[in-house]
């Protein structure tokens, strides 16, 4: 990134040919929600595209530096859930239930849940213990 001197938004085009054969450029960039358009003297193009080409590499490498950190980022986050013991596999043990013993599954799975009203009461609990 320190290497390129030189930047400037945009794009540098051929806005019309002369009457005389040159050509008039145009430098034009996307900026406050609008197209900004600028001429540009035809001596100053190649300044123009070599900056506008330094912002592009510019743009590239901290995309791929934002990548980088990224993925290291995810990496860290992975094995911290790793090390707290917070991963698919462990929430879906913590999650499950041992299975009723008895020949009646349905009945004793039934016995084993609280009525509705009881529910209904206990959430209404909670919420109102939240600050």
């Amino acid at each position: 990134m320190a290497s390129i001197g030189r930047m400037c938004r945009g794009k540098v085009s051929v806005r019309r040919q002369g009457k005389s054969g040159g050509e008039y450029f145009v430098l034009q960039c996307w900026r406050d929600g609008g197209n900004r358009c600028r001429y540009v003297h035809p001596a100053r193009r190649e300044a123009y595209e070599e900056a506008c080409e330094g912002y592009r590499r510019f743009m590239a490498l901290a995309e791929a530096y934002a990548d980088i950190v990224i993925a290291r980022t995810e990496r860290e986050i992975a094995r911290i859930k790793a090390e707290d013991g917070r991963t698919k596999k462990a929430r879906a043990a913590r999650r499950r239930r041992p299975a009723p013993q008895e020949a009646g599954r349905a009945d004793a799975r039934r016995e084993t849940q609280k009525p509705a009203p009881a529910r209904l009461w206990q959430g209404i609990v909670f919420l109102m213990r939240q600050p």
